[in-house]
Formats: structure tokens, C-alpha cells, sequence
């Protein structure tokens, strides 16, 4: 059966939109990983695993986020990279949260949205604190130093694809 478009108007409209997705279908979409994390040991490593539940924050050329296992302490990690994938530093690495109560200073296994204000991020962990039963923290780190609101922030790590390098955390 054949179909015969009788308005010549139309041929004319119909080759321009089609040469127009056909365009559109050519072009190779730009696709890049900007980080692979790093494999765990015991549930711990230096990066952080399993960015979930997080989504990421952009200030300017860096994406902050957490990651919801790993990190020295395999309770997840705060994280800041340049857009470009060139340098990963981790903010903070979250306490140890162990049965039976699960307590920690920090809060561990963050989840929910990052908020920016600032030179400071927000967000919440679901377990830790200082609660029995350890039902988790709000947090606030310190985007430039890693620092947080409390004792307890971890190391700072900065990883710029040829070395790891590892710098103390200042208490405030």
C-alpha cells in the first residue's frame, strides 16, 4: 500500500524536520565518569562507596556529595570533586556506629539532600549520634577544610589522579 501526500506544501516542511532529527540522532552524546570509587576492605577504603540516596550539590566548578558506605571507617563519606574529575577530596569520614547502640559522635550511613549555604554543607545520617539506639545526626561540614560543627571530622583526603594525599583534621 502506498501513501501519497498531496499537499506540496507539506513534502517540503516533512524532508526539513526529518533532516533535522536525523541531526539530532547523529550527534554522540558526551558521557564521562568522573570518579571510580575505590575498593572496599572490611567495608572500609579511602573514598567512600555506594553514593546513594544523596544526589549531588554544584557550587561554582565543584559537586559535593556523600557516599552512604565506605571511608576509613565504613560509615560513608562527605565529598567534594571539580566538575572535570580532576581532584576528589573527601570532607569527612563518618565514626564507627556499632551494635548494640550504634552511637558515635558524627552520625553514620548519611542519606537524604545536601544543602549549601555558604561555605557549608547540611545534611542528615541515619544512624549515629549520642542517643542510645543511635537514630542519627544533622550535620554541617565545612566545604574549604573539612572541618565539622563537631569533634570527631576525620581526616582529610584530597586525591588528584597521581597521588593521595592525607592531611589531619583541625578541631575547631
Amino acid at each position: 500500500m502506498k501513501t501519497c501526500i498531496k499537499n506540496r506544501f507539506l513534502v517540503p516542511v516533512l524532508t526539513a524536520t526529518l533532516s533535522l532529527m536525523a541531526v539530532g540522532r547523529g550527534a554522540t552524546p558526551s558521557f564521562s565518569v568522573l570518579h571510580d570509587f575505590s575498593p572496599m576492605m572490611s567495608y572500609t577504603n579511602w573514598d567512600g562507596a555506594q553514593p546513594y540516596h544523596s544526589g549531588l550539590v554544584l557550587s561554582g566548578n565543584l559537586l559535593f556529595g556523600t557516599t552512604y558506605f565506605g571511608g576509613t571507617n565504613a560509615s560513608g563519606t562527605v565529598f567534594r570533586m571539580n566538575t572535570d574529575g580532576g581532584t576528589f577530596a573527601v570532607l569527612h569520614a563518618f565514626g564507627v556506629s556499632q551494635s548494640p547502640d550504634y552511637t558515635n559522635l558524627d552520625g553514620a550511613y548519611p542519606q537524604g539532600g545536601l544543602t549549601l549555604v555558604g561555605d557549608t554543607l547540611y545534611g542528615t545520617a541515619l544512624n549515629g549520634g549520642t542517643n542510645h539506639g543511635g537514630y542519627g545526626t544533622v550535620f554541617s561540614v565545612n566545604t574549604k577544610s573539612g572541618r565539622g560543627g563537631r569533634p570527631g571530622c576525620g581526616i582529610f583526603i584530597e586525591y588528584r589522579r597521581e597521588c593521595v594525599c592525607r592531611v589531619p583534621c583541625v578541631h575547631q
